[in-house]
């Protein structure tokens, strides 16, 4: 029984520190963003190799008739070398489509998605929470 519940608690801890550094990468420019590269290196994936998952991501966004653009905005900057460097501002959702059109074979990928899927569930139970609190108060004021 003490091996289950060791195996547990890392699985707890490795899905703390990968929610808390998903996290601390976000960007604030009027909304929330996430940078492609940092989400590439967490990913353990070469520059070439994740634009191949991202490409994947657009087309799911394309199947599902949601407009990647407005999740996914392409940003040409400098390195620091002064050469052009191609990068994207991911939203939360397209930071989670990304991550689900990677290889969840790999480590890195099977833990990111783990913490997203885990986040977009808290996220539902919270937004069907307010709409219940929503609901309540309606009723009230009916009555």
């Amino acid at each position: 029984m003490p091996k289950i519940r060791c195996f547990m608690e890392d699985k707890i801890v490795a899905y703390r520190e990968g929610s808390e550094l998903f996290e601390s990468l976000q960007k604030q420019n009027g909304h929330t963003f996430w940078w492609a590269s940092n989400l590439q290196e967490m990913l353990g994936y070469t520059t070439e190799a994740f634009q191949k998952v991202i490409n994947r991501a657009v087309k799911l966004f394309a199947t599902l008739d949601i407009p990647f653009d407005e999740h996914i905005e392409a940003v040409q900057l400098t390195d620091s070398q002064g050469n052009p460097q191609k990068d994207y501002k991911l939203t939360r959702f397209a930071c989670l489509m990304i991550v689900m059109q990677a290889d969840a074979r790999k480590p890195e990928v099977a833990k990111y998605q783990l913490v997203l899927a885990t986040q977009a569930r808290l996220f539902q139970i919270a937004f069907e929470q307010d709409k219940l609190d929503f609901e309540r108060l309606i009723i009230r004021d009916d009555i």
